[in-house]
């Protein structure tokens, strides 16, 4: 059995999560993405936060809040399948993810990502993905996350 903790998943998720945007429909993801043979950690994972309180009620039974599937094809002959979780449904994020995310003290630059992404969030909230300025500074923000944060990247900014 795999214990998750509050702070191991923080921990986990600083090293293999992401947290993204879809510039075409503007949905959120957070996802973990893990070789397939550690499924049994993301399904710990899964269970830890299907239990997770919230904020205001989720029902859990109607919809698949959290999925968890493996992707057979493989980037290549040497890789291996992959595994991942997703969160992208928007009230399950807001009542749940961020209330647990913004619990906790983060110790790496990931937390950049987290609030880059929760601020897009509230920019949607707020219907600025339906303005042209917005749909620039939502662009904008998602065009710095991620592996386009490091010092290494080689992808120019664009609007």
């Amino acid at each position: 059995m795999i214990c998750i903790t509050p702070y191991w998943l923080l921990g986990f998720v600083e090293g293999e999560g992401y947290f993204s945007t879809n510039k075409t429909d503007y949905s959120l993801r957070f996802g973990i993405g893990q070789t397939s043979q550690e499924i049994g950690v993301l399904e710990a994972i899964h269970k830890f936060f299907l239990a997770l309180p919230a904020k205001h009620y989720v029902e859990i039974k109607s919809t698949n809040l959290v999925s968890l599937a493996i992707r057979n094809q493989a980037k290549g002959k040497d890789h291996k399948a992959m595994g991942q979780l997703i969160v992208s449904q928007r009230y399950f994020i807001i009542n749940v993810i961020i209330p647990f995310f913004d619990s906790l003290t983060w110790l790496s630059k990931k937390v950049k990502d987290y609030i880059d992404w929760k601020l897009i969030l509230d920019l949607i909230n707020q219907g600025w993905h339906f303005t042209e300025e917005g749909k620039k500074v939502i662009c904008l923000i998602t065009q710095g996350m991620n592996n386009y944060r490091l010092s290494t990247s080689i992808t120019p900014l664009t609007l």
